[in-house]
């Protein structure tokens, strides 16, 4: 082995480093954790029997303001459908319907039926469903030709 090396004659000691000693970690901040929910035990069936809740009062439902002549119209439409419709489904009660347009009668009588329950209450929606159910009849009035 080498012996260590010398320093010159004249000059001063080099300072030995200086030691770091590390610094102590920064306290850390409290952990956040989710808050656990106890469960309450149920409550004691009392003996008498409680009240039923008392049912919020039915709000009332929007509807377009229709003019008389507007109305009229509709009413009118709706007729000219049902009427069609049961001119349609009269030529079928004669004959044996397929499968096929016995599924079409069936929507056709439940368009019908929704239209004739909503008449007094959304005069449009009823039109509307009249309306279909008078599409239908003519389609299946051409699968008889």
């Amino acid at each position: 082995m080498l012996p260590p090396p010398q320093l010159p004659a004249g000059l001063p000691p080099v300072p030995p480093p200086p030691v770091l000693t590390p610094k102590p970690p920064a306290p850390r901040a409290p952990r956040r954790t989710r808050a656990v929910r106890k469960s309450t035990p149920a409550p004691a069936l009392s003996p008498e029997p409680a009240e039923p809740p008392k049912p919020a009062a039915p709000l009332p439902a929007l509807q377009q303001i229709l003019t008389p002549e507007q109305q009229r119209e509709a009413n009118q439409a709706i007729e000219r459908a049902e009427a069609r419709v049961e001119q349609v489904l009269a030529l079928f009660r004669q004959r044996q319907p397929t499968p096929e347009q016995m599924t079409s009668i069936t929507r056709i009588r439940a368009f019908l039926a929704q239209a004739r329950q909503l008449r007094t209450t959304d005069l449009l929606t009823a039109r509307a469903l009249a309306e279909r159910a008078a599409v239908l009849a003519e389609d299946l009035l051409k699968t008889v030709r």
